[in-house]
């Protein structure tokens, strides 16, 4: 998954949430992605910085 579309998802799992219409159980579920996907992005932003 490119850094972009992890972001997207990102945005995504924070709409759902936002939205209301989630079961507090996949709540967490979905937190527990985004942190993942934020970790991803922090990971691949490091590499950029150490390459140039």
């Amino acid at each position: 998954m490119e850094y972009n579309e992890r972001i997207e998802r990102i945005e995504e799992i924070i709409g759902e949430i936002n939205s209301g219409n989630v079961d507090p159980v996949e709540i967490m579920k979905k937190i527990e992605e985004a942190k993942k996907l934020l970790k991803e992005c922090e990971k691949q932003l490091k590499q950029l910085t150490i390459d140039n």
